[in-house]
């Protein structure tokens, strides 16, 4: 089928614990954020979004040569799923997307081959999420299809998006992206995986 679907990038965090603004930490010949965004651009994604939250004026500035949307959560300090909230409200009354990708800012080693094997497994499967699997858990980077768009508007700082994949097992398809699923959250976990991209 040929789906139209938005890509959703989540950087509205304030990174406590990294004591720096994730976002813009060097990558690669970019960020981040820069290294995501141009993943993203660089999939079968249909439109790419990123939605900031905390240093929204210093981070924009970085990303305004992107052909991309940038979304403002004002309420970005109660949590990742109120950024999924916003997005989902705020690209449905524009736009008629079949499906979403959520996506993470801080996932570096997620390419744009794998966000197309993701396009493509919702694309060949009947089932109305595709997410990303690690060991026994699913995750983000998914593909929600827009039947789900009404949970995911709701959504607030309790749950992400895993609540949604989970509370929808029997709907799931999960991709092993295991070697490619590390995230950032310490200034170590920065350093070790900076380490392994310049090997």
């Amino acid at each position: 089928m040929n789906s139209k679907i938005a890509l959703i990038i989540l950087a509205a965090g304030q990174s406590e614990r990294m004591g720096k603004i994730k976002q813009l930490l060097p990558w690669k010949k970019t960020t981040l954020l820069g290294n995501s965004i141009e993943q993203a651009i660089n999939s079968k994604a249909s439109d790419i979004y990123v939605v900031l939250g905390s240093d929204f004026k210093i981070i924009k500035k970085t990303i305004l040569n992107y052909n991309i949307s940038i979304i403002y959560n004002d309420n970005w300090e109660n949590g990742m799923g109120t950024s999924i909230s916003v997005a989902i409200n705020r690209i449905s009354k524009n736009h008629d997307y079949h499906a979403v990708i959520v996506v993470l800012a801080d996932q570096p080693f997620i390419t744009s081959e794998d966000l197309n094997v993701l396009i493509q497994s919702f694309k060949s499967t009947e089932k109305g999420i595709v997410s990303t699997r690690m060991k026994s858990k699913s995750g983000v980077p998914a593909i929600i299809d827009k039947k789900y768009f009404a949970h995911l508007k709701a959504l607030d700082d309790l749950y992400g998006a895993k609540f949604i994949i989970n509370e929808n097992i029997i709907d799931n398809l999960s991709i092993d992206l295991s070697d490619h699923y590390l995230d950032i959250d310490t200034l170590e976990d920065y350093q070790k995986l900076f380490t392994k991209q310049n090997k």
